[in-house]
Order: C-alpha cells, then sequence, then structure tokens
C-alpha cells in the first residue's frame, strides 16, 4: 500500500494525475506474497488502442522505480523497441521531465543515451530490438514496446536473461494490435485469454493480462463503443484534444466508407 501510494503521488507531482484504471493497475504492480515477500504478478501485458496512455504509463513508473522511493539499488530499466525512435519515446518523456524539475536533477543525472539516479545507482537505458547485439544484463524491469511488431521471441528470450538478480524483477508488454499475424502477439493475447477463462491456476502463470478492445467486429464503427479499446476517452478534461483528433478521424472514416480497427489504423472496407 505504501508503494502503491508512492507512485501515484510521485505521478500526480511530476507526470500527471493517474487514471482510476492506471490506479488499478498500479495496485497489481506492486502486489506480494506476505509469506516471502515475493510478487504475485511480474509479468504485464498492456493491451490498448493508441492514445490510450502506455507509454506515459511506463515512462512515470520506470523514472519512480529506478528512485528512492522505490529503494531497491540497481533497479535499472531497459526500454525495447523495434526502432530508435520508438525506444526512446519513453526515455525523452522522463529526460524532459528531469530537465523540467529541478528537485529532480538533485535525484537523477540524465544524460542522451541514459538516465540514472544518485541514490540506487539504477538507470534507465532504451534498445533497439536487434537480439544479435544484446546480452542480459542485469535489469530490474523490461519494457518491450510496440509488441505487435515483434516475429518471434528472439528479442525476449534475450532480454529476460538479465532478470532475476535483482529484486522483484518485472517485465511489461505493451501495444496494440498490428498486421503481423501468428507471432508474438497472438501467442501473447492467446496466454491471456487463458488466464483471463481460468484455464491455467495462478501459481502457473504470473502474467497480468489487461486488454482493452472492443467486443464484436459491429462495434467498429459505433463511436460509443471506442472507450473500450481507449479507456482514457471521456475521462477527464485534458483529454480532450485526444477525442477531437479520433472525432475527425470518425468523420474521416465515414465520409471515405472506411472501417475502424481495434488499433485505431484506418482501412478502406472491401465489404
Amino acid at each position: 500500500e505504501e508503494q502503491i501510494e508512492k507512485f501515484c503521488n510521485f505521478s500526480k507531482a511530476y507526470y500527471f494525475e493517474l487514471q482510476p484504471f492506471q490506479k488499478f493497475l498500479a495496485c497489481f504492480i506492486f502486489l506480494k506474497y506476505k509469506e516471502d515477500d515475493s510478487l504475485v504478478f511480474d509479468e504485464f501485458f498492456l493491451y490498448m488502442a493508441r492514445g490510450a496512455g502506455k507509454n506515459g504509463f511506463v515512462s512515470a513508473l520506470s523514472n519512480y522505480l529506478i528512485s528512492d522511493l522505490h529503494g531497491i539499488p540497481f533497479y535499472s530499466v531497459s526500454i525495447v523497441a523495434n526502432s530508435q525512435d520508438q525506444a526512446m519515446t519513453s526515455f525523452n518523456e522522463i529526460y524532459n521531465i528531469i530537465d523540467l524539475h529541478e528537485d529532480l536533477q538533485n535525484e537523477f543525472k540524465h544524460q542522451k543515451q541514459k538516465i540514472a539516479s544518485l541514490d540506487t545507482k539504477a538507470e534507465i537505458k532504451f534498445h533497439t530490438s536487434n537480439a544479435a547485439t544484446k546480452d542480459g544484463g542485469r535489469q530490474g524491469m523490461i519494457i518491450y514496446d510496440e509488441v505487435h511488431q515483434y516475429e518471434n521471441t528472439e528479442i525476449v528470450d534475450v532480454f529476460s536473461g538479465g532478470l532475476g538478480k535483482v529484486k522483484h524483477s518485472r517485465e511489461f508488454f505493451i501495444g496494440t494490435d498490428g498486421f503481423l499475424r501468428d507471432c508474438f502477439i497472438d501467442k501473447l493475447k492467446q496466454r491471456a485469454r487463458n488466464i483471463l477463462d481460468r484455464n491455467v491456476p495462478l501459481e502457473d502463470d504470473s502474467l497480468f493480462p489487461f486488454l482493452c478492445c472492443i467486443d464484436s467486429e459491429d462495434e467498429m464503427t459505433d463511436y460509443d463503443m471506442w472507450e473500450k479499446a481507449n479507456p482514457t476517452l471521456g475521462m477527464v478534461k485534458r483529454y480532450s484534444y485526444l477525442e477531437q483528433q479520433v472525432d475527425k478521424a470518425r468523420s474521416s472514416a465515414v465520409d471515405r466508407s472506411f472501417v475502424f480497427s481495434k488499433d485505431f489504423n484506418f482501412k478502406q472496407s472491401t465489404a
């Protein structure tokens, strides 16, 4: 409970006030067994539409986890994506937040290649998903961004090899729903469904799936249903710009006889 409150307060002070679904996620991130202080969930699958705040959430979380507030020495974070630009999305956000707050500059040394806590000696680095050039390292948390672009498990296998050397290590898989089928994300979705359908006991799989999507193809063209895929839509005023962009896209889709897909990509209907 103390870690949950600290993280929520940290995000509010320097990033943004967490929305209810994000606070819900935070509860399970820090959930531990009383018997041995181990994590109940050490893998997290955040699957939701574009603009839902996935990167912003992991930015605030990453910055918190390397800090003295979290309090675990050498709890380093690796952000992995297919392209350098995507891998740097959260990294640059954290860099800029530290750059804007003098008190954070007393706690973190922020450079263009890494961000480090002066107290815990933990670091945040970004990586592109070229498995041939990487080794396991000693990460506390690994964030796999845009997992719908992963063709196989190769990069996950390489980076996950560095886990377990630091207390309470975690992995985050974040993405929407791309165009690659029978690849990494489809297998991850099936794994998540098995958990949600209670086909797998909790003690056999420590993945926490958080899946936001419409329930049927009929809902693709129903604007009121889109919040199922993007829980930030309509929540507070600060997301009004997002609603405006989505509304413009909706109008374009209607005008051009397009259909709306779950990951906010439009493609011409063949019907």
